[in-house]
């Protein structure tokens, strides 16, 4: 044990502080010139000497007060020092330098006025410490290191400073600042049972096995990489980032954490990390790199490099067009103070490529309560040379400086005038070293008590993690596990022009915080203005290009322009028919069977509409939807018009032919609407159900992605969730009407109607058939093609319309017109025949009696409405009947002649004269003529009879011509003396 010298043992125990006090009342008294300290007990504490102990890391000195010069019994004064180490000096050209020393002494300076307020119990800037000294027998000293920002350089101080064994010890390490500094020393601190709070933030440090007393001031990367990824999704909407880090520790682990996050926070965060070696030993280094980064297509982009690094960056950058363009965004962890003082020329890459920068910057409480009281303590401090002479004196003395007979490095930086008088920000050293060397103290005191002077370094670690109170950088507190900070604050800084320090020349920033975090929340300030000059945020990825499959403008015309040539058609073919409604040739068709077919042709035509609406059209996901909607109801619903109206006039037709008798038939116009309603219902009633229950919704596929899982091409298509079962139902009910036209239309081939009515109908079905069934395969194949498909269903539809209403109306046209160019605008008689060769014939009443169509008489034709049969097998079978009565009548005759013995009788004359070759063969009794209800009067003539059945007609009167003129050259040889009563029954 070493003995203090005699002449400081008065300085000892209470004579301590008799010494602090008298010096602070006389630096608070007017008349004395003596200048006041703000370090006092930290300079009577270096005067004190004697024997010393270790008791823990306790250094515990032993000392006798005098009082009226007789020795009082020996007291006890533990002491826990400080170490702070740091980077303060780096050798440049064989001379050493101090480098970043400025924050790192004003560092210094901080933890020395926390010793001093431990000491004293002075609670002016953290509430907690007030009265400590009366709570805690620890007193506090501190000394600060250099690290000479080398690992083992480093490691080998602490090493030697925890193993003498005959001088004081430290209690606690603080920092460092490095990661590869802090974690070489943290594990050294650690295995020797000495506690560190750092001020690095790799995450290896919460590895309890490796660095089992660490603890740290800041948050680790990891939650800076949380915030940084909170950042970006939640508030940025960015899915694609991009790192750049080099090969250095503390920038591999930010990478590493930022993997992390992004895997915890934002899996759909798709995180490219690339790295490059700290030392750039070539250009071309910098470029590949950055050309990987170009090949990303991303537009965010994270730079975990160092200052040294971002002039080549950013030029690099700007030349391969990822900086500088409005779209790119580039994230940097710190370097507000830097950018802040950079002034550069408006055409310099810096100007092009720095507006619009963010930073993710890890910050204190500036303008703070605690923390502006803590800068006016310090500023107070400066101004007292004693108290810069004491920091000075903390400093590291280097032997080569005193071998070059140099003065102090760190002298300069003490006694400038701007020493702790500059404006400190949340971020400066001063604050971090001040707050880290209040929760060493605190703890220290909180894991011993007045009667023990006695520190463990895992007692004094698991304190420090325990330790909570409001401090310059916030409300400080530690992770129970880990060590590391909590209740961290964090900034988003944009980096803006600054237009008031900017000229014509020259461009100057300025740091705009937009964003602060407060306990993992965001408070949002005012929007950052990103490279464009806005506040729009960027994409993460360059806009894509989507095929989404639109009809073009042309095609939609195109289908457009059929649906108006078949509604115009349509609408213009029901009012020829609504003028022209009392000519026969209208009567004859029924005109309401006429409106109802052509209303039904006009509403699929209007089909073509809607399905030209996609969403590049309807611009709105209603107005598709409306249209997906409306397709179904235009399509049922004309076509069940058509072909239930079709399907009832042939099917009237051909039961009014299957009656046993041969007579007038009157079919009303009720008769041809009860099928044509009940198909019409049952549409509506599917068509409601499937609107109400399960509508159509227009829906978007996507046919095509790029390489980031985004559409390049799309379709749209309308669905619903039971589409199928409603088209199926749709398809039953109004492919009946269809078939069963075909089949009536089939049954009636061998009935000849007045105009070829049914012939025409027939015909219409036929070719819809032929549309039908090469169509529909064409639009089976097109399905994929939006285009095709359009295309090929308008034209399926364009075409069926187009041949009802050519074959329904064309043939009517055509005989109404050919009626008036023989009439000559006059009424023409009822019986009317135009000739192959254009010629006009009348006949009589009578004569139309002798004609192959019955007229009707006394003129009543003119009040009768319906189609007239020209032709049908009841009248074939009606002449068939009668050849056979002729034949056996000639058999009779033969047989007759036989039994005759008289004389050869002469050729008897003709009783009638026979029937001329072209002369045509009345139609039996009875034969029907189809009358309809609601025309207003008869057709003014008959259309010509049926070719093939004048051909039939006229073998058979042929027939009977050969067998008449036979019965009357028999007739001749019969006697000419039979009796009265012969004659008469012969006669």
């Amino acid at each position: 044990m070493k003995l203090l010298p005699p002449v400081w043992t008065a300085l000892t125990g209470m004579a301590l502080l008799r010494v602090v006090a008298s010096a602070e009342y006389a630096g608070d008294n007017d008349n004395n010139n003596m200048e006041r300290s703000y370090l006092s007990s930290l300079v009577a504490l270096d005067r004190v000497t004697g024997n010393v102990t270790q008791r823990g890391n306790l250094d515990v000195v032993h000392y006798h007060d005098d009082k009226d010069g007789v020795l009082q019994e020996e007291e006890e004064v533990p002491i826990c020092r400080m170490d702070y180490m740091v980077g303060l000096s780096a050798v440049i050209q064989k001379r050493r330098v101090p480098i970043n020393s400025v924050d790192q002494v004003e560092g210094a300076a901080a933890v020395a006025l926390a010793c001093e307020h431990l000491n004293t119990g002075d609670g002016s800037v953290v509430a907690e410490v007030e009265g400590l000294n009366k709570r805690c027998n620890i007193k506090f000293q501190f000394q600060a290191l250099d690290s000479f920002l080398s690992p083992k350089l480093a490691a080998d101080q602490v090493i030697d400073l925890t193993s003498r064994s005959n001088s004081r010890q430290p209690c606690i390490f603080l920092g460092n600042i490095q990661s590869k500094v802090t974690l070489s020393t943290a594990m050294i601190t650690g295995m020797r049972g000495y506690p560190q709070i750092g001020y690095s933030t790799a995450t290896e440090l919460e590895d309890r096995t490796m660095f089992p007393l660490a603890a740290r001031i800041l948050p680790s990367l990891g939650i800076n990489a949380e915030i940084l990824v909170r950042y970006l999704r939640e508030q940025l909407n960015v899915k694609h980032l991009a790192v750049l880090h080099t090969d250095t520790r503390e920038s591999q682990s930010y990478s590493v954490a930022l993997q992390q996050a992004a895997a915890t926070l934002a899996p759909d965060l798709d995180l490219v990390s690339l790295d490059i070696p700290d030392q750039l030993t070539s250009p071309e280094i910098l470029q590949r790199a950055v050309t990987k980064l170009k090949e990303t297509n991303f537009t965010y982009f994270f730079g975990a490099i160092r200052g040294g690094h971002w002039a080549a960056l950013w030029n690099e950058t700007l030349a391969q067009g990822i900086a500088g363009t409005g779209r790119h965004t580039w994230i940097y962890p710190a370097g507000d103070e830097y950018f802040k003082s950079l002034v550069v020329p408006r055409d310099s890459p810096q100007a092009k490529v720095i507006p619009g920068t963010l930073l993710v910057r890890l910050t204190g409480y500036s303008k703070q309560p605690v923390f502006d009281r803590l800068v006016d303590a310090t500023r107070q401090m400066a101004n007292s040379k004693s108290d810069r002479d004491y920091i000075l004196s903390k400093l590291p003395v280097y032997p080569d400086v005193i071998a070059q007979n140099r003065s102090n490095i760190f002298a300069p930086i003490i006694y400038n005038p701007q020493f702790l008088q500059r404006a400190p920000t949340s971020t400066s050293m001063l604050t971090w070293a001040y707050d880290s060397a209040i929760a060493a103290g605190l703890a220290a005191c909180n894991a011993t008590t007045k009667d023990d002077n006695t520190l463990q370094g895992m007692d004094h670690f698991q304190a420090v993690t325990r330790t909570k109170f409001q401090g310059a950088t916030g409300n400080v507190s530690f992770d129970p596990t880990t060590g590391t900070r909590q209740n961290s604050r964090y900034r988003i800084i944009n980096i803006q022009l600054d237009h008031n320090r900017s000229n014509d020349t020259h461009v100057a920033f300025q740091d705009v915080t937009t964003s602060i975090i407060v306990d993992n929340e965001f408070i949002d300030l005012e929007r950052p203005i990103f490279g464009d000059g806005t506040s729009n945020i960027p994409l993460d990825l360059p806009p894509v290009s989507i095929e989404h499959n639109y009809l073009s403008v042309g095609l939609q015309a195109v289908g457009w322009t059929m649906s108006a040539i078949v509604v115009v058609l349509a609408v213009s073919a029901s009012g020829w028919v609504l003028i022209h409604g009392k000519e026969r040739v209208i009567l004859a068709a029924q005109p309401i069977f006429l409106h109802v077919v052509f209303s039904g042709v006009a509403i699929l035509g209007l089909s073509i509409v809607p399905l030209s609406i996609d969403e590049g059209t309807a611009r709105t996901i209603e107005g598709c939807n409306g249209a997906c909607q409306s397709f179904p109801w235009f399509l049922s619903v004309g076509f069940s018009l058509i072909f239930s109206a079709l399907s009832a006039k042939t099917h009237r037709v051909n039961r009014i032919m299957q009656n046993a008798g041969f007579r007038r038939v009157i079919v009303s116009s009720w008769d041809v609407a009860k099928p044509m309603f009940v198909v019409l219902a049952a549409n509506v009633l599917v068509l409601s159900l499937w609107t109400a229950l399960s509508p159509l919704q227009c829906e978007t596929e996507v046919l095509a992605m790029d390489p980031f899982g985004r559409p390049i091409e799309t379709t749209g298509f309308c669905t619903s969730d039971d589409s199928l079962a409603y088209w199926i139902t749709l398809g039953v009910i109004n492919l009946g009407p269809l078939v069963f036209s075909c089949y009536e239309a089939y049954q009636a081939r061998d009935i000849s109607t007045e105009y070829s009515e049914t012939d025409y109908i027939f015909k219409a079905l036929i070719v819809m058939c032929l549309v039908g069934s090469i169509g529909i395969p064409i639009l089976i194949i097109a399905h994929d093609n939006p285009s095709a498909y359009f295309f090929v269903l308008s034209s399926i539809t364009f075409v069926v319309c187009m041949s009802l209403l050519i074959l329904i109306l064309g043939p009517k046209v055509v005989a109404f017109y050919d009626l008036q160019m023989c009439s000559g605008g006059k009424t023409l008689p009822l019986r009317f025949s135009r000739s192959r060769r254009g010629s006009c014939a009348f006949g009589s009443s009578s004569a139309a009696k002798q004609s192959s169509v019955q007229s009707f008489s006394d003129g009543s034709a003119a009040n009768v409405s319906g189609m007239l049969i020209l032709k049908h097998p009841k009248t074939a079978e009606s002449l068939a009947h009668k050849n056979m009565l002729l034949r056996v009548q000639n058999e009779e005759l033969k047989k007759e002649l036989k039994k005759s013995s008289a004389e050869t009788p002469e050729l008897l004359e003709e009783s009638e004269e026979p029937l001329e070759v072209n002369q045509e063969v009345p139609l039996p009794e009875g034969a029907p003529v189809v009358e309809e209800d609601g025309l207003l009067e008869a057709y003014k003539r008959l259309q010509e009879a049926n070719k093939g059945l004048q051909k039939e007609n006229r073998g058979l009167q042929e027939e009977n011509k050969g067998l008449l003129e036979e019965n009357e050259e028999l007739k001749k040889f019969i006697p000419t003396h039979h009796t009265e009563d012969d004659d008469t029954a012969s006669a």
